[in-house]
């Protein structure tokens, strides 16, 4: 009876872990669907502050700083880098950063993107 009983919460544990694989999932599948969008519609393209000729990788939590201007960029801008990583300028603590970080490995997209992001415009850096 005991063995039975060990038995039974072992499936049931196996069918926990099983759900909590299904549904981490289908949550990635879906930031994958957004990321993919945000590229698709034109996110802006980060580079490295100290290397403005290079991209770089967004970081969650901190600013993208416009080039230009030395200022962060506003919250609701989308951002993405070469990496796939895309994310919205979000409000943090009264300052604007990096948040809603998602990630396509849709490497078609990320190649427009980058491509878009050409030397007449000035990249925002990270």
């Amino acid at each position: 009876m005991q063995s039975s009983n060990m038995v039974q919460a072992a499936n049931r544990s196996k069918s926990e872990k099983e759900k909590q694989i299904d549904i981490s999932e289908a949550l990635l599948a879906k930031q994958e669907q957004i990321a993919a969008s945000r590229f698709r519609n034109g996110c802006i393209m980060v580079v490295a502050q100290i290397a403005p000729n290079k991209f770089t990788g967004l970081t969650e939590g901190l600013p993208v700083i416009d080039q230009v201007r030395k200022t962060p960029l506003a919250p609701n801008n989308i951002v993405c880098d070469a990496n796939g990583g895309t994310a919205v300028i979000v409000r943090s603590q009264s300052k604007p950063v990096v948040g809603e970080v998602f990630f396509t490995g849709n490497l078609q997209l990320i190649e427009k993107a980058k491509k878009r992001a050409n030397a007449r415009y000035v990249l925002p850096n990270q």
